[in-house]
């Protein structure tokens, strides 16, 4: 699959409320927002990058971002970013990463595409401790099936992914805080 096939989704939503309430996409990790980290690493794979935000829309635009807001209010989650994604999205897969993943390794993508059976319409990491739904490679025409999902009062993204069956990619050495998958989710992670 060529980048021009597909679209990367930033998830950068949420509350922030491990970290005061701040969006968490904007703050700063060695001086660039934690948004750009990701971006950077993913950018030379997809062929173009979407920010899934639902505050400071503006800011992730002076970053250069376009952004899709969900559909729904009070965040509901990286499932309700995910389905808001659906209408910008023209190429036939999305990959979906969070904003809090800044050392999320350069071929993520490739290996993620290269798991994407003809059977299946995702594939997710797991960092060989636990699943990471959120680093994922979906097939477009799957973000269809999230909004019935979301209105049954589904909020799981596992369990959206259990629904459709989704492949697993089990990725060597990558567990732990010094992982390429680690999430920083707390004040004392963006300190030097």
């Amino acid at each position: 699959m060529k980048p021009t096939e597909i679209t990367g989704l930033i998830l950068a939503g949420g509350r922030g409320t491990r970290i005061g309430g701040r969006d968490k996409g904007l703050v700063n990790l060695h001086g660039v927002p934690l948004v750009s980290h990701v971006a950077d690493r993913i950018r030379p794979h997809v062929e173009g990058l979407l920010v899934s935000c639902n505050r400071n829309e503006t800011s992730y635009a002076k970053l250069g971002f376009d952004t899709v807001i969900d559909h729904t209010a009070d965040f509901a989650g990286p499932l309700a970013g995910i389905d808001a994604s659906v209408e910008r999205v023209h190429t036939p897969c999305v990959f979906c990463c969070p904003c809090d993943m800044p050392f999320i390794p350069d071929d993520v993508v490739p290996r993620l595409h290269a798991a994407l059976t003809p059977g299946r319409d995702v594939v997710y990491v797991h960092d060989g401790e636990r699943a990471q739904p959120l680093v994922c490679l979906i097939r477009t025409r799957a973000i269809r099936s999230i909004r019935p999902y979301l209105d049954g009062g589904g909020r799981s993204v596992l369990g959206w992914m259990d629904d459709i069956a989704a492949a697993e990619l089990r990725w060597q050495n990558a567990a732990g805080n010094d992982g390429p998958f680690v999430n920083l989710n707390r004040p004392e992670d963006f300190m030097p």
